[in-house]
């Protein structure tokens, strides 16, 4: 690649852009007019980085809430994930299980649940996590009120061996 006069940015492919309006996205041949616009691992630049799409991370979606309606696309537009990490005292694990079961099925039939599931971890039996996606927070706010959620955290009370971590996208 050519080096860039003093003051501009030589993006790969020869693109050059006054360096102070501009920068090159990482491994790509576009010059994005802001660096928080490049997508990941992307050659493109998008006027949002939250339209940015992980599946085709070279995509830009002309309505960046398009991406939100497809599954594996980058968080954003009031959609909301939330992963939960639960450490159950050992010997409750199936009883822990057992409740668990039954707020993953009844989350499942939620208007609002676009995807929930229970991992058991391979390497500590003692270790959970739910992986959880709402269509909004509205969403997360009614599974969050709801009987079936209610009555799971208070029969797993005591089954805990430390507090829920709770990480929110």
């Amino acid at each position: 690649m050519a080096v860039a006069a003093i003051g501009m940015i030589a993006c790969k492919g020869g693109n050059q852009t006054d360096k102070a309006a501009a920068a090159c996205c990482v491994d790509s041949t576009a010059c994005c007019t802001d660096m928080a616009a490049c997508c990941a691992d992307s050659m493109a630049c998008c006027a949002d980085s939250a339209a940015c799409c992980m599946v085709d991370g070279a995509a830009c979606c002309a309505d960046s809430a398009a991406c939100c309606d497809m599954p594996g696309m980058m968080h954003g537009h009031g959609k909301k994930v939330i992963v939960a990490r639960a450490l159950v005292k050992e010997g409750q694990e199936a009883d822990f299980v057992k409740f668990a079961s039954k707020l993953v099925d009844a989350t499942r039939q939620e208007d609002g649940n676009l995807f929930y599931t229970l991992y058991q971890s391979t390497e500590n039996p003692s270790v959970f996590l739910f992986y959880e996606e709402y269509k909004n927070e509205a969403a997360f706010k009614a599974h969050s009120e709801s009987a079936h959620f209610n009555e799971f955290a208070k029969a797993t009370a005591d089954m805990l061996a430390s507090t829920l971590v709770i990480d929110e996208y």
